[in-house]
C-alpha cells in the first residue's frame, strides 16, 4: 500500500451479475492514509482502464475518519477480458485502517448499490 507494508483483507461475493467486495488494511500510520487511499484509487481506476469520466463525490459514513474524508468514485471501464464494466467504490479510513468498498457490474442496479453502501457501519 504505497510505501506502507500491510496485510490486505478482502471479502467478496457475486450476486445478480455484480461483484461486491470489501477490502481493508491496517497501514499502522494514520498520517499516510490520504496518500495510500489516493494511490489505491488510482490503481483501481487504472485496473479497469477507466477513462476521464470517473466522478468522485463526498460520502457520509459515521465513524470514518474526517481526514481524509470518505469519497465515492463512480467509473466506467473494461474488465481484463474487454467486457465493459461499471464500478461504484467508496474509499475511507478509520485511524490507520484504510478501506475500499466496491461494486463491479456491467450495469449496477441502483437499489443494490443503495442497499450495499447504506449498510456500511463502523464501530
Amino acid at each position: 500500500m504505497g510505501e506502507q507494508l500491510a496485510e490486505l483483507k478482502l471479502l467478496s461475493c457475486t450476486a445478480g451479475g455484480a461483484t461486491f467486495a470489501v477490502a481493508s488494511a491496517d497501514i499502522t500510520n494514520a498520517a499516510a492514509t490520504s496518500a495510500v487511499l489516493a494511490q489505491w484509487q488510482a490503481a483501481a481506476l487504472a485496473n479497469i482502464q477507466a477513462g476521464p469520466s470517473a466522478v468522485s463525490s463526498p460520502f457520509k459514513l459515521l465513524g470514518a475518519s474526517t481526514e481524509p474524508a470518505a469519497v465515492m468514485v463512480k467509473a466506467q471501464g473494461k474488465r481484463p477480458d474487454g467486457v465493459p464494466t461499471n464500478s461504484q467504490t467508496v474509499y475511507f479510513a478509520q485511524g490507520s485502517r484504510v478501506f475500499q468498498v466496491v461494486i463491479y457490474a456491467e450495469k449496477i442496479a441502483p437499489e443494490a448499490a443503495q442497499t450495499f453502501f447504506s449498510s456500511l457501519k463502523l464501530e
